[in-house]
């Protein structure tokens, strides 16, 4: 893949850290932007498209969560949250607004590279899902569902709809592909994370609960991801392309 097509932006507001993520970025060919504070990201947000944002949970001028969580809900931008925070709940809150992967200071930089090339993979390989008309675009139902490929949409028959980030789409996808397959939580993190697993398995329990959340109608009481205790999980719903 040419990393160079690759649009990156880096929050973090300590130089020798932002520094160092640069550093590591450039040996992959990218040359991404950096900012070093809430309000500078908004700013290149606002004016930039970028495919991947490396954002710092702790900003001198407001929390990170909250620029994560809008990061977050862009279609095809990916977050990878990089923070100091070692305990598992921040990583947890992380995972549950939306991120797409985490890295924890201090880091590898092979890590950290190996991290950004698998999110970039799949980021470019959903932008480069063939647009096509609303008649022919492909679309593969189950339940009540809609999951419209091209748009990462899904639309329920009544009428609502999500918009799916990357993270949840390539999810959703590898259910529909496999349904009444019981997925081990090894296997699940295998399929996203092809170079560089996530390092404890809750996130993959998070990642399917934001999932849940959209495609259930009671996202406690599933009816479509089921999970198979001390396994991992089935997705139950009929599936028809």
């Amino acid at each position: 893949m040419d990393y160079t097509r690759l649009s990156v932006l880096i929050v973090e507001d300590d130089p020798d850290i932002a520094g160092l993520v640069e550093h590591c970025l450039k040996e992959i060919a990218i040359t991404p932007v950096v900012v070093g504070s809430n309000a500078e990201a908004r700013d290149a947000l606002a004016n930039n498209t970028f495919n991947i944002v490396i954002a710092d949970l702790s900003l001198p001028d407001g929390d990170g969560l909250s620029l994560a969580r809008d990061v977050a809900a862009l279609e095809t931008t990916g977050l990878i949250i990089l923070t100091g925070r070692a305990e598992t709940t921040d990583k947890i809150i992380g995972l549950e607004m939306g991120a797409d992967d985490y890295i924890t200071k201090p880091f590898e930089r092979r890590e950290l590279n190996a991290r950004v090339k698998g999110l970039a993979r799949r980021i470019m390989a959903l932008k480069n899902v063939p647009q096509t008309s609303d008649d022919d675009a492909e679309v593969i139902r189950f339940g009540d569902w809609s999951m419209l490929l091209d748009k990462m949409r899904i639309e329920h028959e009544d009428g609502r709809g999500h918009d799916l980030n990357a993270s949840e789409f390539e999810l959703l996808k590898m259910f529909v592909d496999r349904p009444g397959r019981i997925l081990s939580r090894d296997q699940i993190m295998d399929f996203l994370f092809t170079n560089a697993s996530p390092a404890f398995d809750r996130s993959i329990d998070v990642r399917v609960s934001r999932l849940r959340s959209k495609i259930e109608e009671d996202p406690k009481h599933p009816n479509l991801i089921v999970t198979a205790r001390n396994v991992g999980y089935v997705f139950r719903a009929k599936v028809v392309r």
